[in-house]
């Protein structure tokens, strides 16, 4: 995939147009509503599995001490959200084999 000005989603509905022959703006109303479906599942909390590409998981990392370095003091750092992206087994033996 070339490198396109707009960023990767843009490059990735340039390319998938052009490989399939289907219109940019049907294939950019698939990739906005899958992009939804993952956003909407993880803001539920819940996993999601895309076979043979990885797992999202959205995770709390609790509150914490830590150190103001600037004055010494400790400080809460407040719990947050995040999300862990694990890769398939597949993914990772072919971007290792590519990368070879």
């Amino acid at each position: 995939m070339a490198k396109y000005k707009r960023g990767f989603r843009d490059g990735m509905v340039a390319s998938v147009a052009l490989d399939t022959g289907i219109p940019k703006r049907k294939v950019r109303m698939v990739a906005d509503g899958l992009l939804g479906e993952l956003l909407r599942a993880m803001i539920k909390g819940e996993r999601c599995i895309i076979e043979n590409f990885g797992t999202f998981k959205v995770l709390l990392t609790p509150s914490k001490r830590g150190r103001d370095f600037k004055t010494g003091n400790t400080i809460i750092i407040p719990q947050r959200w995040w999300v862990k992206f694990s890769p398939s087994k597949i993914l990772l033996k072919r971007i290792n084999k590519c990368m070879e």
